[in-house]
């Protein structure tokens, strides 16, 4: 009876080492350690339960402890356990297949291992002692290994990215911080008011939320558990306050093995945006670089729409040499594709510019006119030219096609009406200036 209570005490904690790994809230969340109440609670629960269920079966006070003390170590594990989770989840977000496979075996591992723990107390204690050693070992030292490497060489530690960089938390007030005025035709009228959310995943995309995280960027030289939600920020957020140069930036950004540029992005931008020799210097660096890395690529149809790209944007800046190139790498995605597909026209025209003013019956903050490319219905950031009192703007450089204007601006500043709206502006070799008449902004 006594072994009874001892055995039922060890089997009890065992189970609740299961407890450590399944109900707290933040498991599947980014955190390196659970709370020191938590691990505190948990500890005096499972003893509570060992003592109650050897007293049950009136085992002696000296059974009844023994067995609970010694039924703390599955406890004990499955602390270790939860380190491994927390381990493997950093992995899988530095994009570890490794690590997405070791997760859903860690709870059966576990278990596995309470039950090899209740049979060695059932042995000699020298046995006992050895596989509580091993065992030890083996859940403790690689998760406490590996979190102080992934804490010295990947930031690993903050709960999120917000923490790591030390953002302002997101404000609801200001969710919509944003307006922008199409002014492009539309089926409804003249223009298309439509507001812009500065919320995003849990984080709030103000520009001194974005300086921050290129900043922590810098800092790690992109060396953190947060890297692919760096970027994402980055991207987004970017294009969202219309900075055509600093977005273009951000889809350039790349952590080799983990998140390579987003070159669709890239591309787009750099094939709407004024031709200037800057532009044409981001295009070849992101040229090299596909070159030389296959991250990206490792879907053929996706590859297919990013050497297209290339070839379009080289064809654009006249440099028919780096177009072929781009579309013999298509060709052989393709070997048994009997149609090649052509260079596009290459063009020679980029002195194009777009000149105007803006009047504010209403004053705002700050506003700033913003330029879109048109292809195939598809609007591309081009250019942004923030207003001064005068309200003047000028955009130079641009190659032929369809653009149209926008107006942003904070907040509620803008409702409109507009007047006139200049909708789609054509420029070709025919047509190379455009001087628009005062818009009339309420």
């Amino acid at each position: 009876m006594r072994k009874a209570g001892f055995y039922l005490a060890l089997l009890l904690l065992a189970v609740q080492a299961s407890r450590w790994v399944g109900p707290h809230p933040s498991l599947y969340e980014f955190a390196p350690f659970p709370p020191a109440s938590w691990v505190v609670q948990h500890a005096g629960l499972s003893l509570l339960i060992g003592l109650l269920g050897a007293l049950c079966l009136r085992a002696s006070p000296g059974y009844a402890l023994a067995g609970s003390i010694l039924g703390l170590f599955p406890a004990f594990l499955g602390l270790c356990a939860r380190l491994w989770l927390e381990m493997t989840q950093a992995g899988s977000l530095l994009g570890s297949a490794v690590a997405s496979l070791i997760m859903p075996a860690i709870p059966w591992a576990l278990l596995l291992c309470c039950a090899l723990w209740s049979w060695a107390w059932m042995r000699p204690i020298r046995t006992a002692v050895i596989t509580a050693a091993l065992l030890a070992c083996a859940w403790a030292l690689p998760p406490a290994a590996g979190l102080a490497w992934l804490g010295w060489r990947w930031d690993f530690g903050p709960r999120d990215l917000s923490e790591a960089a030390g953002l302002a938390r997101p404000s609801w007030a200001v969710a919509s911080a944003l307006t922008i005025l199409h002014m492009r035709p539309v089926e409804k009228g003249a223009f298309r008011v439509e507001l812009l959310s500065s919320a995003w995943n849990g984080l709030e995309l103000s520009r001194d939320n974005l300086e921050a995280i290129e900043r922590y960027w810098e800092r790690r030289d992109g060396r953190t558990v947060f890297a692919r939600q760096a970027l994402k920020a980055l991207r987004h957020g970017w294009l969202l306050w219309k900075e055509e140069g600093r977005a273009l930036d951000a889809a350039m950004r790349h952590l080799p093995g983990i998140e390579p540029p987003d070159y669709r992005l890239a591309l787009g931008l750099i094939y709407a945006s004024p031709i200037t020799p800057d532009n044409l210097g981001k295009l070849e660096e992101l040229a090299e670089l596909a070159r030389m890395r296959p991250d990206g690529f490792e879907r053929v149809l996706q590859s297919q729409y990013i050497f297209e790209a290339f070839a379009s944007a080289f064809a654009r800046y006249g440099d028919e040499a780096g177009a072929r190139q781009w579309l013999r790498r298509i060709d052989g995605l393709w070997p048994l594709y009997e149609k090649k597909i052509e260079v596009a026209p290459l063009e020679t025209f980029r002195d194009g510019w777009i000149e105007g003013r803006v009047i504010r019956r209403r004053s705002a903050a700050w506003a700033k006119v913003v330029l879109f490319h048109l292809q195939a219905e598809e609007a591309t950031l081009s250019a942004s030219f923030r207003l001064d009192p005068s309200g003047r703007f000028r955009f130079s450089g641009l190659g032929s096609g369809s653009y149209y204007l926008a107006l942003l601006a904070d907040g509620q500043q803008l409702s409109g009406p507009l007047h006139p709206s200049p909708g789609a502006i054509e420029l070709n070799p025919e047509q190379p200036t455009v001087v628009l008449p005062p818009i009339v902004a309420e």
